[in-house]
C-alpha cells in the first residue's frame, strides 16, 4: 500500500461523495417529479369531475326545461282539444237549430197551405158553390183531407185559448166537412 497524502485521498473520496450525494438528489428529483405528476393528475381529475358535474347539471337543466316545455305543450294541446270539442258541439247545436228552423218553416208553409185550402173551401161554401167545394174535397182525397186536418190541428195548438175562442181552424174544417157530406 502506498501511503497517500490527504490531498490525494480527498479527490478520491469526493467522487465517491458526489456519486453518493447524486443518488439521493436524483432520487429526490424523481420523487418530486412523481409527486408533481401525481398533483397534475389529481388537478386534471378534479377539473374533469367539475366539468362532468357542470355538464350533468346543464343536461339536467335542459332536461327539466324540455319536460316543462313538453308539459306546457301537452296542456296547450288538451286546451285546444277541449276548444275543438266545444266548437264541434256548437256546430252540432247550430246544425240542429237550422234543421229545426227548416222543419218549422216547412211545417208553417204546410199549415199555410192547409189554411188556404180551408179558406178556399169556406169561400166556395159561403158562395153556395157546393159542387166545386165537394170537387175540391174529392181532389184532396181522404188521405189529403186527413193531412189538412192534422195540419189544422197543429195550427190550432199554436193558438192561445183566447184566439181559439175567436176562430178555431180545426173546428171550422170539421164543420165544413160535415156540411158538405
Amino acid at each position: 500500500m502506498n501511503p497517500q497524502t490527504p490531498e490525494q485521498e480527498a479527490p478520491q473520496r469526493r467522487p465517491r461523495k458526489s456519486s453518493q450525494s447524486r443518488r439521493p438528489s436524483v432520487l429526490s428529483y424523481l420523487i418530486i417529479l412523481f409527486f408533481i405528476a401525481f398533483l397534475l393528475l389529481m388537478i386534471a381529475y378534479f377539473q374533469q369531475q367539475r366539468l362532468n358535474n357542470e355538464t350533468t347539471s346543464d343536461a339536467l337543466k335542459q332536461s327539466a326545461s324540455a319536460v316543462q316545455s313538453l308539459n306546457i305543450l301537452m296542456e296547450e294541446n288538451q286546451s285546444l282539444k277541449e276548444q275543438l270539442e266545444a266548437k264541434d258541439r256548437d256546430i252540432a247545436a247550430a246544425e240542429q237549430k237550422a234543421q229545426d228552423n227548416l222543419q218549422t218553416a216547412w211545417d208553417k208553409e204546410q199549415i199555410a197551405v192547409a189554411m188556404n185550402q180551408l179558406n178556399t173551401l169556406r169561400a166556395l161554401y159561403n158562395q153556395s158553390r157546393y159542387r166545386e167545394a165537394r170537387g175540391l174535397l174529392s181532389e184532396l182525397g181522404e188521405e189529403g183531407q186527413a193531412q189538412v186536418r192534422t195540419l189544422l190541428e197543429e195550427a190550432a195548438n199554436l193558438l192561445s185559448q183566447e184566439d181559439r175562442g175567436i176562430y178555431d181552424p180545426l173546428n171550422a174544417w170539421d164543420q165544413l166537412i160535415s156540411w158538405l157530406n
